[in-house]
């Protein structure tokens, strides 16, 4: 008998084809398993997508309300009080000011969003 001194002499042992067949078919079940999985990901990926999107145009909604109520906030204080009085310039600066940090506060809760990928990109990617 020769002693066994290396890793190279082990020899694998054959179980026949039916074993073999088995392990295949085990290899198959499981590649399809994880295309499941695959699939039920990208599907809540796509949900959470929606439901960003969806976000984002209630966001911008709520923002064109809130610029629309100042313009005729502003109009209202402009055809009521006159556009001489100072108190009056400092209302439409104040009413200005605030319509640009909505608009501000808009712009960035949809650019800070932006740095993800959309379902079409990771769909095209993979």
């Amino acid at each position: 008998l020769k002693s066994f001194n290396s890793a190279d002499q082990i020899q694998p042992y054959d179980f026949g084809e039916a074993f073999a067949t088995r392990e295949a078919i085990w290899g198959i079940h499981s590649i399809k398993d994880l295309m499941l999985e695959v699939n039920d990901v990208k599907n809540q990926f796509q949900q959470i997508q929606n439901k960003i999107n969806e976000i984002e145009n209630n966001t911008d909604t709520m923002r064109e309300s809130f610029n629309s109520n100042l313009r005729v906030l502003q109009s209202n204080i402009e055809r009521i009080g006159g556009s001489s009085s100072s108190n009056m310039s400092e209302l439409v600066s104040r009413i200005s000011t605030l319509e640009s940090r909505i608009n501000n506060l808009g712009s960035s809760s949809s650019s800070s969003s932006g740095g993800g990928v959309s379902v079409d990109e990771y769909n095209e990617k993979n």
